[in-house]
């Protein structure tokens, strides 16, 4: 079911894709400190309340992209940090990385000016931090969830984006956030055809790393969301058994074919699905005659085990 922030509402299935969304969205209507920050001291009561705004606009979002099965987790948050927690307590899986690395006491805080740096859009202060601190480009920062890069996608800095991509190593691109996502997951996330290209010729393996927590190939997740020109791009380097067996046995491979039908999505030449052959009739025709041959067939295989 769709709601008005998103494609979907989050369910028992599918909270990373949807975790995704819900953050662009807060990014973009300037909410998305409200979710990282405390309930502020009560100071000037113009501050005060202009806050209580702004978590209300943020809360009633995520509210409003949950499911019925899921609100019910949230009904008593008060703040939308709160209700974050909540759902991110009971559906992440891949934040045992963070976890281990508060319990052995590393200290990434010296990481905050570098992603405050890129939230501006400031690429001269970053980079000047870069230079100091070039192991920073694959840290993941623990107060942010991802890299640096994963942070730049999100906040639409595509420039920085590609300064980013000329510090990185192949494998930097294989990091993922804490919810188990590559920045390309990101990058298809914005719909960012040229980024998505960029990191797929750097490290045509991150096409073949999977979505969790339902092991989903980032092709299938692309023309889920209608990008379809980027799932294209990343067919061309999606291995075929990643589509064919893999994890999910194949239903991947499965339902691409069957959503490229569905967006009458046909290929090289796609017009030829939809003309006129010499018998007079249409190549797409053909398909739904053939959907009536195998039903036929089924009956027939059921009605031969009968005994009459």
């Amino acid at each position: 079911m769709a709601c008005g922030i998103g494609p979907e509402v989050l369910n028992q299935n599918n909270y990373t894709p949807w975790s995704m969304r819900i953050k662009t969205y807060l990014v973009a209507k300037d909410l998305w400190d409200v979710v990282q920050t405390e309930h502020p001291e009560v100071g000037p009561s113009d501050k005060h309340k202009v806050w209580k705004q702004r978590n209300a606009q943020a809360l009633h979002a995520i509210q409003l992209s949950c499911g019925d099965d899921i609100l019910s987790f949230i009904s008593d948050a008060t703040s939308a940090k709160s209700a974050w927690d909540i759902l991110l307590d009971k559906f992440e899986i891949h934040r045992r990385f963070f976890k281990d690395k508060t319990r052995h006491g590393v200290d990434d805080s010296y990481l905050g000016p570098l992603f405050s740096d890129v939230w501006r859009g400031d690429w001269k202060a970053a980079k000047a931090f870069l230079d100091q601190n070039p192991e920073a480009i694959g840290k993941v920062y623990s107060k942010d969830g991802g890299t640096i890069i994963h942070s730049a996608i999100l906040f639409k800095r595509f420039d920085i984006v590609k300064e980013l991509l000329q510090w990185m190593r192949e494998e930097d691109l294989a990091i993922t956030d804490q919810h188990g996502c590559t920045p390309l997951i990101y990058a298809i996330n914005q719909g960012s055809i040229e980024i998505v290209e960029n990191m797929i010729e750097m490290n045509k393996n991150i096409a073949a790393m999977r979505i969790p927590p339902d092991n989903m190939t980032p092709v299938l997740y692309a023309f889920s969301l209608g990008f379809n020109e980027i799932a294209r791009k990343l067919y061309k380097v999606t291995p075929p058994e990643e589509l064919t067996c893999g994890p999910n046995e194949g239903r991947d491979g499965a339902e691409l074919i069957s959503s490229c039908f569905y967006a009458q999505s046909f290929g090289t030449y796609p017009s030829l699905t939809l003309t006129i052959d010499i018998l007079r009739a249409y190549p797409f025709k053909c398909i739904s005659w053939c959907t009536f041959c195998v039903l036929m067939w089924r009956k027939t295989q059921f009605l031969g085990t009968m005994d009459l």
